[in-house]
């Protein structure tokens, strides 16, 4: 019961407390304080609601006036008497979409707003007046619209009275990309329109991928729900929905195997670098590496969101000097890689067996090494995501030919128990066509992709120092290269969802220079064995890569 006088409720930010009894008396209300203040049951007091600060819910009756003050919110699905929003002040029906009833008159005041949210179903919020409704033209109103698949044009009955006088201030603010929001008035009622605008889907686009995803759903046909979806919901949420459908990840994922072309090589590389050290002529070696390596790409402008990458594997080769100069090998081994977009519920595994030979001709001074690979991968994809509430999850398994040719030409510019020598050195990697086709959803895609290189250029030092005493001598290395690709035709995939046009899809560029240092630890084993371990770092402005080797090599 309320006395002369106001009662007064100051609930703190963040809280909500909730009078849920029958209010009588003859005083009034003031609301105050940052939280939430709800009205469950029946106002009957007969003094004025104040809303000073934060928002009054009334869900219940209040049987006077409510005067909603600068900085005050006003919403619920309950009934009050006449209703004043003062400038800065704010309406939203509901605790959603709802209906408010003023049993009198209703006053939008210089500088207040309706907000109203609507959705595809021809919902709206809406107030409801006995009396009459008078609106400054310097009120306005904004639309927060759900996300649904919307009509080219909705019409929502938003405000209404036994008269309206005055109109709100325009343009109506709204929050989705496709659709403009206008009102319209008639002598009793205020009419709310939302209307399919002339914006592209593309328009919206921050990125290449997302404005080929937005161009090809703009060709499917008007009754697409996918298309329709589009168009009902805001820019930033149709960002991230062209990303998601982009399939941007197959992509990833050859670029990746093309860069990974390195692993293979690197081990190649690995055993070429040792077998200067071993008897000249007569007898075979064989040796095994296993590899392995971590690489994560940072979010770009055109690609903004972090990929990993993880590839493990071992190979298996076995070689022999056929003069004092001359070696020869063949390797052969499996690799296991993995490709993860989490922004992008993408996860991608490539299962590859590898076969190549190598050799090396050198004297004191200078070497010319070199070898070819081959490989062959089964690739398998998994992008499950969610887009306006529809789960959606899309799989699919094909195969990829790779092969690469490398070569490198070095200058030992000092020998002895401290080595070093510089080098040079070109790779090309090529990756074939591949194909595919999602199974899943509604938003599975096809890609194609044709035939792609890359080529990579190397220039850097290479040390070794042996460390030991007696017969116990090792050998620890340290290398320092800058690496760079210098050409690539890998474009990509050109996909397509059903119903629309193909889409070019590329994947984040691998074409900046790349800090390469490399640390490892040679050790006998025995007079005919010896192992090596190793580790590299790769620096590049798109993120930092790491791997390592352990290899064990035998005589006999």
């Amino acid at each position: 019961t309320f006395g002369l006088g106001n009662g007064v409720f100051e609930p703190a930010s963040g809280t909500r407390l909730t009078l849920s009894g029958s209010l009588s008396g003859a005083g009034g209300l003031r609301k105050r304080g940052l939280g939430v203040l709800e009205i469950a049951g029946t106002g009957a007091y007969a003094g004025t609601t104040h809303v000073d600060a934060g928002k009054l819910v009334v869900n219940g009756t209040i049987g006077g006036p409510v005067i909603v003050e600068t900085g005050g919110r006003l919403g619920g699905n309950g009934a009050m008497g006449n209703m004043t929003l003062q400038n800065l002040a704010t309406v939203a029906p509901g605790n959603s979409i709802g209906v408010l009833t003023v049993n009198g008159d209703a006053v939008f005041g210089a500088g207040s707003t309706y907000e109203i949210e609507a959705d595809a179903a021809g919902q709206s919020d809406r107030i409801v007046a006995t009396g009459a409704v008078t609106i400054d033209p310097a009120a306005t109103v904004t639309v927060s619209a759900a996300p649904g698949s919307y009509a080219l044009a909705t019409t929502y009955e938003v405000l209404s009275g036994a008269s309206i006088t005055g109109t709100f201030s325009g343009p109506v603010s709204s929050n989705l990309a496709f659709l403009d929001a206008s009102l319209a008035y008639d002598p009793a009622n205020v009419m709310l329109t939302l209307t399919r605008n002339d914006v592209r889907f593309e328009d919206i686009a921050q990125t290449p991928n997302q404005a080929a995803v937005g161009s090809a759903i703009a060709t499917l046909p008007t009754n697409s729900v996918l298309a329709n979806t589009v168009a009902g919901i805001s820019a930033e949420d149709a960002r991230r929905f062209y990303n998601l459908i982009s399939g941007e990840s197959h992509s990833g994922m050859r670029s990746q195997i093309l860069s990974d072309s390195s692993i293979a090589r690197d081990a190649v590389w690995s055993r070429l670098a040792t077998m200067g050290d071993e008897p000249t002529e007569g007898g075979a070696h064989i040796w095994s590496s296993t590899l392995g390596k971590l690489n994560a790409l940072a979010p770009s402008p055109n690609h903004p969101y972090e990929q990993q990458a993880v590839t493990g594997g071992m190979v298996f080769g076995v070689d022999t000097r056929l003069d004092a100069v001359t070696s020869v090998g063949a390797v052969a081994g499996a690799s296991l890689s993995r490709f993860d977009v989490q922004a992008l519920g993408a996860k991608l595994t490539a299962n590859g067996v590898h076969a190549g030979v190598y050799g090396a001709v050198e004297d004191a001074r200078f070497a010319l090494r070199g070898g070819a690979l081959a490989g062959l991968y089964d690739i398998s994809s998994s992008r499950t995501f969610d887009i306006a509430g529809q789960g959606s999850t899309n799989s699919s398994a094909y195969t990829a030919a790779q092969g690469q040719a490398f070569g490198e030409f070095a200058f030992k510019f000092l020998d002895g128990e401290t080595a070093a020598e510089a080098y040079a050195g070109l790779s090309h990697a090529y990756l074939g066509p591949t194909n595919f086709s999602e199974t899943g959803s509604a938003l599975s895609l096809n890609g194609t992709a044709t035939g792609g290189t890359m080529t990579t250029a190397t220039v850097g030092l290479r040390s070794e120092m042996q460390i030991g005493v007696d017969d116990m001598i090792a050998k620890l290395g340290l290398g320092l290269a800058v690496r760079s690709v210098i050409g690539s035709s890998e474009a990509g995939y050109k996909m397509q969802l059903a119903g629309s046009t193909p889409f070019d899809i590329t994947a984040a560029p691998r074409s900046g220079p790349e800090l390469v240092f490399d640390l490892s630890l040679d050790a006998p084993l025995s007079q005919k064995a010896s192992a090596r371990i190793a580790y590299q770092a790769s620096i590049a402005e798109q993120g930092i890569g790491h791997s390592a080797k352990a290899s064990l090599s035998v005589g006999f």
